[in-house]
């Protein structure tokens, strides 16, 4: 089996019609099937066209792993949009260099997440060309299914910033071939399929948590089981 160039929203409706009422998504505040993860990515986009924003826009996304960042995401990649996944750990300063580097139009946060007050850093922050602040729950609710048939396998779909262990960190382009075929190929190394459950504890901003498990279960059609944040258990004595 090979694989040939596709877009996100190519690979998503091809998988929803295989596996429309099969498990897609486990978080602590919700299950869905693969039919309802799609439904949710369709309003998100349309949300962010209600915003003005469409293809080729840069739009940040600041919260823990759930169904919430994956609408955003995948709702993001069926309008053109590119998507900028912004480290949970990061202080102001550092989420202000991101913003501004990638030039974010949009910034989807939570208020709090671990001991981060992002409500308060924000205030803080100055990015030129950033348009909208907002939570999930503040998208305008559209009025009908969105997407954009003019979207290539070529266009960017995510902008990954790297760790900035002897720099700054800069901001990778990643199309949406380079991320649904990494995607793909890792799960057929190691024998994905569509019966499984796949856990994952990886943060979504980083690219174990977007392309290697997001992204593999998506391509895959298997069920992706995730954690906001990763806590060892106490040890028994």
């Amino acid at each position: 089996m090979s694989w040939q160039p596709k877009t996100l929203g190519q690979v998503f409706e091809k998988i929803v019609l295989q596996y429309r009422d099969t498990g897609a998504l486990v978080t602590p505040s919700g299950r869905l099937t693969y039919k309802q993860l799609f439904e949710k990515a369709q309003q998100a986009a349309g949300g962010m066209q209600a915003l003005g924003i469409g293809h080729g826009d840069h739009v940040g996304i600041l919260m823990g792993n759930d169904e919430k960042w994956l609408a955003l995401f995948y709702g993001a990649a069926l309008i053109g949009a590119v998507t900028v996944p912004v480290n949970t750990r990061f202080k102001a300063a550092e989420i202000e260099l991101c913003l501004k580097q990638s030039d974010c139009k949009a910034l989807f946060y939570v208020k709090k997440f671990l001991s981060n007050d992002y409500a308060a850093m924000l205030r803080e922050i100055r990015a030129p060309k950033l348009e909208h602040v907002l939570t999930y729950e503040e998208l305008p609710r559209p009025k009908e299914k969105a997407g954009n048939p003019t979207v290539k396998p070529q266009d960017p779909l995510l902008i990954q910033f790297t760790s900035g262990t002897t720099a700054y960190p800069k901001g990778v382009i990643l199309t949406h071939d380079n991320m649904l075929r990494d995607a793909w190929a890792a799960g057929e190394r190691i024998g994905v399929r569509p019966e499984d459950r796949y856990f994952n504890c990886r943060p979504f901003f980083h690219a174990a948590g977007s392309t290697l498990s997001a992204l593999m279960a998506l391509t895959h059609g298997c069920a992706l089981a995730t954690l906001p944040t990763f806590a060892r258990a106490p040890r028994s004595r």
